[in-house]
């Protein structure tokens, strides 16, 4: 559904907020599951986040009086398959796994490169070529994530920061995909969210259950697991959508490139971890790159609403 910025429901300064909120609830979700994987695996995580956050924007989907399944064709079903195996089934598993190695921040900060391997991936899939500020964003970007990674052990192990880069390339596929949906308005916003994020969870069920056996939760599991799906997932995409409905897209997305220092906040607090000063600078200029890569393309909240934040 495409943001409607002539509703006038509610106030730039409260979209702001709405956004800001959804930051501090992503910055978090790091450290939850960071915290969650000392006594969850990684796949029964993903599988039964997104699980529960299906559930709730399906009965989103039906209290706005839609059907529990959309009437599509053979290659939109298809389409939203291949979104929901790759972000899904694939992009948020290997994200979770490689936290059982990387820092909650290392992933949050590689997390807000999503918008630059959309940009990349439009090249070859849909002939859209950069803007100048765009290459220059991304120059810019590509600096600061050397400084970031040149700090002592940053990029160890390279395997599990390569799978958080996998998992990027995942999300951004999302967006590819879902684009030619939002541009001609045949599904809306619940829709497209929720019916990939539903073939993507059912499908880590039999692949969670055969490879890390039945779960074994506790009721503190239980309880992070429900805030995983309810509130930063199908919470924080309301939020999200909502701000999107006053504010311009890039503007959300710049916004909401302030998660990497919230999680860096939130691990210090809850983990006692903290960065170094070369990992502080290089993630503040990688992010000023990225922010110039978002501001400087297609300014249709259609499309750029579709970058996914998995977070």
């Amino acid at each position: 559904m495409p943001s409607e910025r002539n509703s006038g429901s509610i106030s730039r300064l409260v979209a702001v907020a709405m956004v800001l909120v959804t930051v501090g609830i992503w910055a978090f979700s790091f450290v939850l599951i960071n915290l969650l994987l000392q006594e969850v695996p990684p796949i029964t995580i993903t599988a039964i986040r997104f699980l529960i956050a299906f559930a709730a924007l399906q009965a989103a989907r039906m209290l706005t009086g839609q059907r529990f399944l959309p009437r599509l064709s053979a290659k939109a079903w298809g389409l939203l398959a291949a979104s929901g195996l790759l972000t899904y089934t694939f992009g948020n598993t290997a994200s979770i796994w490689s936290q059982l190695y990387l820092p909650p921040v290392t992933v949050a900060f590689l997390f807000n490169f999503i918008p630059v391997f959309v940009v990349l991936m439009g090249i070859v899939t849909l002939g859209e070529m950069p803007s100048a500020i765009q290459w220059v964003g991304m120059g810019i970007m590509i600096v600061g994530a050397y400084v970031f990674f040149s700090a002592p052990r940053a990029f160890s192990p390279v395997w599990a920061v390569l799978l958080v880069v996998a998992a990027d390339i995942g999300f951004a596929a999302f967006s590819i995909i879902g684009r030619p949906f939002a541009r001609d308005k045949s599904l809306d916003t619940l829709t497209l969210s929720a019916i990939p994020m539903g073939i993507g969870s059912l499908a880590l069920v039999p692949i969670g259950a055969y490879v890390e056996g039945m779960p074994h939760l506790s009721a503190n599991s239980i309880y992070a697991l429900l805030f995983l799906g309810v509130v930063t997932s199908a919470l924080a995409y309301w939020l999200w959508n909502k701000a999107l409905g006053v504010l311009k897209a890039f503007e959300v997305n710049t916004l909401a490139n302030l998660v990497p220092f919230g999680t860096a906040l939130t691990s210090w607090v809850w983990l006692g971890q903290t960065i170094t000063v070369v990992q502080l600078v290089g993630m503040t200029v990688s992010i000023l790159g990225i922010s110039l890569v978002g501001m400087g393309g297609d300014k249709e909240p259609e499309v750029e609403e579709l970058i996914l934040h998995s977070d």
